[in-house]
């Protein structure tokens, strides 16, 4: 698993690569909540096109995250649908970024 973080003009990118399970939620999470605090109004959004596997509990991460305003962006199958999933349970398609 790796996580890389990109400035980009008006959003932080983070690119998650390999799976979102165990140890790499936490290391996510961590990643986002250090980033949100040195935002200045810029948007996040998680890349996770390059993700092989989510886990329940990236799962539930990702859900929290797209509540507090993440983009969630994929292009893969399971990804996507994960992410359809999210949008779907909170009845708002804003973060969601289809590929």
């Amino acid at each position: 698993m790796r996580i890389t973080q990109s400035h980009e003009p008006i959003r932080l990118q983070l690119l998650v690569e390999g799976t979102l399970s165990g140890a790499w939620v936490e290391e996510l999470e961590k990643c986002w909540l250090d980033a949100k605090q040195t935002l200045n109004g810029e948007e996040v959004r998680v890349e996770l096109s390059s993700v092989s596997y989510i886990d329940d509990r990236g799962r539930l991460l990702l859900a929290r995250m797209f509540r507090d305003g993440v983009q969630l962006r994929a292009t893969g199958v399971m990804s996507q649908g994960i992410i359809d999933e999210i949008a779907a349970q909170n009845d708002s398609p804003n973060g969601l970024h289809k590929y």
